[in-house]
Order: C-alpha cells, then structure tokens, then sequence
C-alpha cells in the first residue's frame, strides 16, 4: 500500500481503512485510555512522534505522516519512498544564497515575516532578506531577564523600523501556560505543551497580515551536526527537524504558514553540502564566518547560548493548579494511577528541582493528559 502526504499538513492514516482519517471518523472510547497506550506514548516521546516508522500507535492502527511525504506500508511496517537526497559534492557560496533567496520570494511574495529571536539562525535569514531587497516583518518575543542580554540587543540592532515589528514579553507567551484552551489535536504530542507561546506571534502576524512566518526552529541540527565526505545521495531525515505542530493547529488554522526554513529543500541542499567533512560544531563557527556579511558583527565574532531553565520554570510554577486540574479530570475517567494528584504534584516537584529524567516523563504524561482532556471535553471519545 502507497501512502502519499501531498499536503503541507501532518495527516493521519488508518491501516485498518487504508486511507486518511479524520477524528471524528475514530471510535475512540475511555477505555481506549489505558495503561497501555500510555506506555505507547511515553515511547514514543524517545523520537519525534512524526516519523511513522518509528511511530507506535497511540490510537490502534493510526500513524501520522508528515507533510510533503510518500512512503510504503508493508507487513506492518512503514518505509519511506522517493526520499530526497542532497548531493553535497557541490559548492555553494554566500552569494548563492541571495540568488535562490530571490526566486523563492515569487513565491512567498514581499509581504512576510520572520521570528526575531536575537540567535544567529533567524538573524541569517532576516540578513538574507534584506540582502535582496525585501524588509521583513519582525515578531518575536522580548526577555528582561539578564541571561538573554544579548539576545535583547541583537533584536534591537535587527529592528530598522518599528512599525514592522512585534516585540512582545515573554511572559506573555510561557510554556505550560492557558493549556485547558490548548486545540484539540488528533495525537498527543509534546509541542502541544508550548501552544501559548506561539499566541503572540499569531497575533502580531494577524496585526500585520501576513500569510508566512518563517522560523529557525530547525536550523540547528543542519548548522550543528556532522556530515561525512562528498556523497551524490546523502540522506537527512527531515523528521528530526519539526513535528508541524504548531504550524497545523495554532497558524494554519488562520490560514498563516509557520514555515520551518530548514524543510525548505534549497536550505537542506545548500546547509548540508557546506557542512560536509566537517565535525560537530555546537557553536556554529563555521555559520557565522559563513554568513559574516549578512549578520551583525556581534553574532560572526562571538558565539552565546542563553538557558530556558527559568523560562520554563516560571510557566511551570505559574500553571501548576491548571495542570492538576486537567490531570485529576482525566484521573477521574480513566483511573490511570500517575495521574493521581499526589504523584502529579510530586513529579512537579522534582521537575522544578530540574531532574532531568523526571522532566521527560512529566512532559509525556501531561501531553497525553491534555491529549486525553481536550478530546473528552469535544465529545470525541464516548464512555
């Protein structure tokens, strides 16, 4: 059976149908909530849940296939098909990247808008546009706290006009944070924990009316991982990159693409040919001499990584009676003993002490518990 994903939306297949499914057309029932299927997720959180040959099935019989993708289902197995390989024996140099920037803004048009984060990877993109002539909507989320200084300043220095940007409190958009309001969604998923963070930016791109938002959400893995020699079929597996999960339930749905610029095939193609015989390199050296003309000099010269520790730790601490509340909701229906108020509470604890292990399974526990509340709350899953 050959199951092709067209679109630029995750989609989910039956292969008890053989064919796409909506939730509505899933029979889900309490009972469907069991240890087992918890255990299932918690598994599956060790990858990103996109990939359906790694994927196990929360829901009997249904795998999410990413955007943009063929693959093959045989004996209970999936396999990728017409993958997309990247001939890294060829040379690229700063000034392709201007070029072929050019083309895709027919595409895109002028009207567009990046996320300022103040990090090298949104700071190239928003050089490269301005490189060809286009001045960028702006949006990003602005921290007063003293380890994200620097990043303060590069969006400050990035900001040539304010009436096209957007620079919001972070505290205005935390992790943890409004997640009874979180979208129904059809699979658990650990980014559907970080829905709230993406609500300013849609707002902001609503304000300004724009239909792109491109990010750099992906960007590390092709500026940061090692790539071997020349090679005319060198495979990356786009499913580490994003999950689409933001981009399918927060913007889509306002007809917004939040683009990862790292899925875009000519940034695959020319980040990994630059990257080849070259060595893990976790402060991207190599990226800021690279795009040295497109980027501020305080981003070629010097690298920085600022912590989210606190970050999370303050949206944590600030949602913490609204995620008891949506844990002993799902406790009361399915009695599913992690779920009980003294052992969610205690897993807080350790998880605001930054044990790291435990963070890991709160993360997947609560995604399946806002999973879980949200559908029962839209009637999809019957007693």
């Amino acid at each position: 059976m050959i199951v092709k994903n067209d679109s630029s939306k995750t989609r989910y297949y039956s292969t008890k149908s053989n064919d796409f499914v909506s939730l509505i057309e899933i029979p889900l029932k309490i009972s469907d909530l069991n240890t087992s299927s918890l255990a299932t997720h918690i598994e599956n959180c060790k990858f990103l849940s996109l990939n359906p040959t790694n994927y196990m099935p929360v829901i009997d019989g249904i795998y999410p296939i990413p955007p943009n993708s063929s693959w093959v289902y045989f004996d209970k197995k999936f396999s990728q098909i017409k993958q997309k390989f990247v001939n890294t024996f060829i040379e690229y140099e700063p000034q392709d990247f201007k070029r072929i920037t050019s083309r895709y803004l027919k595409v895109w048009g002028k009207d567009i808008s990046v996320e300022l984060s103040g990090g090298l990877d949104t700071s190239i993109i928003i050089g490269l546009l301005r490189a060809v002539g286009i001045n960028p909507y702006l949006i990003g989320a602005e921290s007063d706290r003293f380890e994200f200084r620097t990043e303060r300043y590069i969006q400050k220095k990035l900001t040539l006009d304010e009436n096209r940007t957007s620079l919001f409190s972070d505290v205005d958009g935390l992790p943890f944070a409004n997640l009874q309001n979180t979208p129904v969604h059809f699979l658990p998923n650990k980014s559907s924990l970080f829905f709230h963070t993406n609500t300013p930016t849609l707002n902001a791109a609503k304000k300004f009316n724009v239909k792109v938002i491109l990010n750099g959400i992906g960007m590390d893995s092709l500026l940061i991982d090692a790539v071997g020699g020349p090679s005319k079929k060198y495979y990356f597996d786009m499913s580490n990159i994003d999950d689409s999960w933001a981009n399918d339930y927060v913007f889509e749905p306002h007809g917004i693409n939040y683009l990862n610029v790292a899925t875009i095939p000519f940034v695959k193609q020319m980040l990994i040919s630059l990257r080849k015989n070259q060595s893990e390199d976790l402060q991207k050296l190599w990226a800021r001499r690279f795009f040295k003309d497109f980027i501020p000099i305080e981003l070629s010269m010097f690298a920085y990584k600022a912590s989210f520790g606190a970050v999370n730790f303050e949206g944590l601490t600030k949602s913490k009676e609204e995620i008891i509340q949506i844990t002993n909701s799902v406790y009361k229906l399915t009695s599913l003993a992690v779920y009980e108020e003294g052992e969610m509470r205690n897993l807080i604890d350790k998880v605001l002490s930054f044990d790291s292990s435990s963070e890991f399974l709160f993360f997947a526990l609560l995604s399946y518990a806002v999973w879980a509340h949200k559908l029962i709350e839209g009637g999809l899953i019957k007693d």
